[in-house]
């Protein structure tokens, strides 16, 4: 998951939307469609993906799209992401 994760963000096909004191929104181009990532300030997130909203998965499972939007945000240097 981290190799396809950190290929997203290397082949730049994650992209910062919106963000607030509270979250960011970004969207990943993942290999059948663009998903949706909302991070929020308390360490919680969630994704679009059929993975991430399927039943039985426990909430905050981690995808592939939700971990390259932390990469990337890890790697950014925006005000919402500083110290």
């Amino acid at each position: 998951m981290y190799e396809k994760a950190r290929t997203l963000v290397e082949e730049e096909r994650v992209e910062l939307v919106d963000e607030t004191s509270k979250r960011a929104y970004l969207e990943v181009e993942g290999s059948q469609d663009t998903y949706g990532v909302r991070l929020e300030r308390d360490h919680t997130f969630s994704c679009t993906c059929p993975y991430a909203t399927m039943r039985g998965i426990p909430q905050g499972a981690l995808c592939s799209h939700a971990l390259a939007a932390i990469l990337h945000v890890a790697n950014s240097q925006g005000p919402w992401f500083g110290p």
